[in-house]
């Protein structure tokens, strides 16, 4: 296979990319053949995935079962490693992401014009794209690592719209442009954790003072940036379902938290450690400064507080033993769906928050096989009242991050996993957005960069997709999706008349093929970039034939 691999990588970066004007080595007719339907399937589940098997039930219906109930599978493949590939495509580059990414060949509402390297990415709206067309024509992708040179760069007014817009960079700098200033809904949380199995956190009462004592609004005005929230529940506002309206934390009091301390009559001399990672993360840009904040706040009611800094590696292998106290924790969810921040601290078997939480636990369960999203909302509703009386952490913060574009670029809607580049107008094409980091390669199956997957959503497309400024899902290549009653079935209906760049129909066998590509280690498109489909494995947990 490694010879094949490296003749064809020889032959296709020889080739120039494939544009509108040009014919290309790996074009095909459209099919006229009988349809053969493709299907993988691990027999049993004690492989030890979550997938059971893939089939394709006709050309247009493909049908994933599951080995344990999953509400939420739609919102997964919807993460953009998951863009469906033309099965003859893939098998002629043997699923070499290089080589995949060389001729970009999507279904999606732009192709690559032109690419180069180190320079810039430019987007043309390609005219027979199966949804709505793009409102701009052409899109050109640049990037600077540097946080003061794109800064520059954008005041010079040499791109149209700059990711990252650093606030406290930009305040008493003069920017010659107009420009408005859009934040990205968070999908992050830090809190304060207290393990109930580690004394005195054993103490309702005391967890009560703790909650009573912090101050999460000063803490996040002083030490995060704009567009930042608050945190008074697990799930962002954003997050529906997941976060119940009207519930709010407790607020800062001090004389509350006096008297439950007083309630719990536990000693106050007693040191407790404030366990923490030193590392900047989406969560805590500064650990340093929110510690020691935290700190004085804790000691202000009476509590004998000891920060103790470690680094990261130590710090998680300390979260995983479940032997700290008192912790200073976060998370940062990979798809916009409630079930990724409830699993983290209750349902994965971390052992962190100490002794389970049977009422929180249950009530978490019952949201995660439930697929109607109302009756989800009522039990995510059960389970943060439960939380707040329970108090088995304190919420602290949503960190946000922030875009900027001229003003008279329009239409503009920026959510937590996207932006409207395809609704975005401009005057003078093309729309220059700069970003931070240059694309690690053009096919993102087993990538694991945001800058990457901003243009490869593009280029491609998944079966599901996330709504512009949500995180609610629409139709992608599958016009619709069901599950069986226990949810551990979904079936796609999919897209009639759809047609990859290279000319190939679209149908049930590519997503097959796409994605045994990914979950077979055995089969002979298992390539990828590292091989390590790092998303795949977060998402579904075990390669089928794994070595």
């Amino acid at each position: 296979m490694k010879k094949t691999i490296s003749f064809l990588l020889i032959l296709i970066f020889s080739l120039p990319l494939l544009t509108s004007c040009q014919s290309s080595f790996f074009e095909v007719a459209a099919s006229t053949d009988q349809f053969t339907p493709m299907g993988l399937s691990a027999g049993s589940c004690d492989y030890g995935g979550a997938i059971k098997s893939i089939q394709a039930i006709d050309r247009y219906t493909v049908q994933f079962d599951l080995c344990a109930p999953d509400p939420v599978l739609p919102a997964k493949i919807a993460f953009p490693v998951f863009a469906i590939q033309d099965e003859g495509f893939l098998n002629f580059t043997g699923g070499n992401s290089a080589l995949l990414g060389q001729s970009a060949n999507g279904t999606g509402p732009y192709y690559v014009q032109e690419y180069k390297k180190g320079e810039y990415i430019s987007l043309s709206r390609r005219d027979n794209y199966w949804g709505v067309p793009p409102k701009t024509k052409e899109i050109r992708f640049e990037w600077i690592n540097d946080d003061a040179r794109r800064r520059v760069n954008f005041q010079l007014g040499n791109s149209d719209g700059v990711d990252q817009f650093i606030i406290r960079t930009l305040q008493n700098d003069p920017i010659d442009i107009k420009y408005d200033i859009y934040y990205r809904p968070s999908l992050n949380l830090l809190f304060l954790g207290m393990n109930n199995s580690v004394k005195p956190f054993d103490n309702l009462q005391v967890r009560k003072a703790i909650a009573y004592t912090l101050n999460q609004d000063f803490i996040v005005e002083s030490f995060y940036a704009a567009g930042s929230q608050p945190a008074n529940q697990i799930a962002p506002v954003s997050m529906r379902p997941g976060y119940t309206t009207g519930l709010d934390w407790y607020d800062t009091n001090l004389k509350a938290a006096s008297d439950a301390l007083l309630d719990s009559s536990v000693n106050l001399d007693d040191e407790i450690i404030l366990f923490y990672s030193q590392d900047s993360t989406t969560y805590i840009s500064d650990p340093d400064l929110v510690v020691q904040e935290i700190i004085a706040e804790l000691r202000s009611v009476g509590f004998n507080i000891r920060p103790q800094r470690m680094p990261a590696a130590e710090f998680k292998t300390r979260m995983e033993n479940g032997d700290a106290g008192l912790f200073l924790y976060g998370v940062t969810v990979d798809f916009p769906d409630a079930t990724s921040f409830y699993d983290f601290l209750f349902t994965n078997k971390n052992n962190f928050l100490g002794n389970p939480y049977p009422e929180i636990n249950t009530a978490i369960q019952n949201a995660s096989n439930t697929v109607n999203n109302r009756e989800r909302q009522k039990f995510y509703d059960e389970a943060n009242t439960l939380i707040k009386e329970q108090i088995p952490f304190v919420p602290i913060a949503h960190a946000s991050s922030s875009l900027a574009f001229r003003s008279d670029i329009q239409n503009i809607l920026v959510g937590p996993m996207n932006e409207n580049f395809t609704e975005m107008i401009s005057h003078y094409p093309p729309l220059v957005f700069l970003q931070e980091n240059e694309p690690t390669v053009l096919w993102p199956a087993d990538e694991t960069n945001t800058d990457t997957f901003r243009i490869t959503s593009l280029i491609y497309d998944t079966l599901v997709q996330y709504e512009f400024g949500s995180t609610a899902l629409r139709p992608g290549l599958a016009e619709s999706w069901e599950p069986n009653d226990d949810l551990t079935s979904w079936t796609f209906k999919l897209r009639y008349g759809v047609k990859f760049l290279n000319g190939a129909d679209f149908d049930a066998n590519d997503v097959v093929a796409t994605f045994s590509a990914i979950w077979d280690m055995e089969n002979p498109n298992h390539y990828g970039s590292s091989g390590e489909f790092e998303y795949f494995i977060k998402f579904f947990g075990q390669f089928l034939n794994q070595k």
